[in-house]
């Protein structure tokens, strides 16, 4: 890019105290924040063909000669603003409509609110103070597009075909509010450094459609696809791997340390449509991985359509999948922790305006949820998918049989290491919770819940250490009634049904 009289080594050598580096660190994590707001799906690998997207219908392309320059860049700023109309629908959907109005007055929330002895209180003022917020505005975002696009400052473009070639101006970039206005003259020189190997390529497909490619040393930093209500940005950590070596390369202490391996893709996509409806999905399109040897640090993310979010609020319903796959993470502070989980799922509909609930594929995947501190298993959790329905009236009905089970062992030495004389007494808590399909738990007056057209339902605890050890059965059987124990010496009790 622009401004290369800045001499590299002459920065990388200079001295800085303590809250230079301070500042250093914040202007880089200024610069990758910029990037991050303006970023990318749809569009491809580094420089080269563009991958297929499914969060934004692909078209055919067709020639674009009879657009200018000027016109091509601002169908692609105009494409990836939308994100901000997706937002913001999708806040004043889940915070002001009809719909999520009517869940909280009827009795499908009070239900659900009872099983979990909440209070249903239907207070939407945090809610409405969120969906009143605007943070893309508030960080400039659009102005941030237009630069990175070209459209304001003394950019530099290469016209070929069907794209265009940008080697935005990295002044101007670097002196956009997200750095802040009073950066100094040696915040100034470190971020134009960190941004002169951005460029960026627009490929139209359509006037309307087509990629906008973030490169970083000619990699894939972020990709953007957009078309008419549709918009996805997809992030590179591979591209933002090597930002983090050019910070570092620039001043060995921008960072205190590096990761050897940093990789992976991520995906937020949003679908617009005119008639209240919408969706947001997010993807993790490529496996995370991350692994520093240093810090005895692994993370490892498997690829997965994390989240779909959909609504229609001329029509009362709404639904949001998770699908998140396995996921492995280790680090060392002291003792080596590791925490494993098999994936887990679990899909929620809103049906009839909101006066039903509709829960299913609840679970995790074949395996545990596992965390053991230097190999010993100190947690162990498996729930086999199942759902439930909840009605009008509150009433909860398994669609699958419900088989939780938990076990918990916390060991003193394992925290303490033994010192300060503290004890090594082992704690172990056991928690089982089973019940047939069909089972429907129906909410009672004076709070008790009647359980009816399956049963039994089941939940066993025991908890034991050195000192003491406790064992619960609670069993209740269809047509009877049960509820939260008063005495505090079991978790349920059976109560005669009103």
């Amino acid at each position: 890019m622009h401004n290369e009289k800045v001499s590299v080594e002459k920065v990388s050598m200079k001295k800085r105290d303590e809250s230079k580096i301070s500042i250093k660190f914040s202007a880089a994590v200024a610069v990758l924040s910029s990037a991050v707001l303006v970023s990318a799906c749809g569009g491809g690998n580094a420089g080269g063909a563009d991958d297929a997207d499914q969060t934004v219908t692909p078209v055919e392309t067709i020639a674009l000669d009879h657009m200018s320059d000027d016109e091509l860049q601002r169908s692609a700023a105009n494409g990836s603003k939308q994100l901000r109309s997706g937002i913001s629908d999708t806040q004043n959907f889940v915070t002001q409509s009809d719909l999520i109005a009517n869940m909280n007055d009827s009795g499908a929330a009070d239900g659900i609110a009872a099983m979990l002895g909440m209070s249903n209180d239907n207070d939407n003022t945090q809610a409405q103070n969120v969906a009143s917020a605007d943070l893309w505005a508030d960080a400039g975002v659009d102005a941030l597009i237009d630069l990175s696009l070209g459209l304001d400052g003394n950019a530099d473009f290469t016209r070929e075909g069907n794209s265009l070639f940008i080697d935005p101006d990295d002044a101007a970039l670097c002196q956009h509010e997200l750095l802040s206005a009073d950066a100094t003259a040696e915040e100034q020189q470190f971020c134009e450094l960190m941004v002169s190997d951005l460029t960026v390529r627009i490929d139209g497909q359509t006037e309307e459609a087509g990629n906008i490619h973030y490169l970083y040393q000619d990699q894939a930093l972020f990709n953007i696809a957009y078309a008419p209500g549709e918009v996805a940005y997809k992030m590179h950590l591979d591209g933002l791997y090597l930002v983090i070596q050019k910070a570092n390369a620039i001043d060995p202490m921008t960072f205190d340390n590096i990761p050897e391996v940093f990789s992976g893709v991520f995906e937020l996509g949003m679908k617009i449509n005119e008639d209240d409806s919408g969706a947001m999905i997010v993807n993790i399109n490529s496996p995370i991985a991350i692994a520093d040897n240093e810090e005895a640090f692994d993370l490892n993310i498997a690829a997965s359509d994390l989240l779909r979010f959909e609504y229609n609020d001329a029509m009362g319903t709404a639904s949001m999948e998770l699908d998140a796959g396995a996921a492995a993470l280790s680090f060392y502070d002291g003792v080596l922790y590791d925490f494993v989980s098999p994936g887990s799922t679990v899909r929620v509909d809103l049906l009839d305006n909101g006066e039903r609930v509709s829960v299913s594929k609840l679970g995790f995947r074949n395996g545990a949820i596992t965390i053991s501190l230097d190999s010993i298993e100190m947690l162990r959790m498996t729930l086999s998918t199942f759902g439930f329905d909840v009605g009008a009236n509150g009433s909860l009905k398994l669609t699958g049989a419900l088989d939780f089970n938990f076990m918990l062992s916390l060991a003193g030495d394992v925290f303490n290491q033994g010192q300060g004389g503290v004890s090594d007494d082992v704690l172990n808590l056991n928690l089982a919770v089973g019940a047939p399909n069909g089972a429907r738990f129906t909410p009672q007056d004076q709070g008790s819940v009647k359980l009816e057209d399956a049963g039994p339902f089941n939940v066993d605890f025991s908890a034991s250490s050195d000192e003491f050890s406790d064992q619960q059965n609670f069993t209740v059987n269809q047509g009877e009634c049960f509820a939260e124990s008063m005495d505090g010496n079991a978790l349920f009790s059976q109560v005669v049904c009103p």
